[in-house]
């Protein structure tokens, strides 16, 4: 969409899908953006709506991905000490069945 939009006056920028890309990564990561709206509203009123939209959005969408990764490990991390606990009171249970064993077995 920015390629088709600002790409005519701006190649340097979105003159490709490449540099558009590689622009709006750029953008993305808020380093050197409010230069190129500058020049981009001279030509383009709504420029800065459209950027300041774009880095909300990207910013939301990475933040989540980022959220998922940190949720994911830690309910790794809980489903491995469910199993562990799980494990234990296994191994607990058998070794009470044992005892019970033998003690029937002395009572007998």
């Amino acid at each position: 969409m920015a390629t088709k939009i600002f790409g005519a006056l701006y190649p340097q920028w979105f003159g490709s899908l490449h540099t558009s890309m590689f622009s709006l990564f750029q953008i993305m990561t808020l380093e050197g953006w409010v230069d190129m709206v500058r020049e981009i509203s001279q030509t383009h009123y709504f420029a800065p709506l459209f950027f300041v939209i774009y880095i909300l959005i990207s910013t939301f969408t990475v933040l989540n991905l980022f959220i998922a990764v940190i949720v994911d490990a830690m309910q790794r991390q809980n489903t491995a000490e469910e199993q562990l606990e799980i494990d234990a009171i296994a191994r607990i249970e058998m070794e009470l069945n044992a005892l019970h064993r033998k003690l029937d077995s002395l009572h007998r």
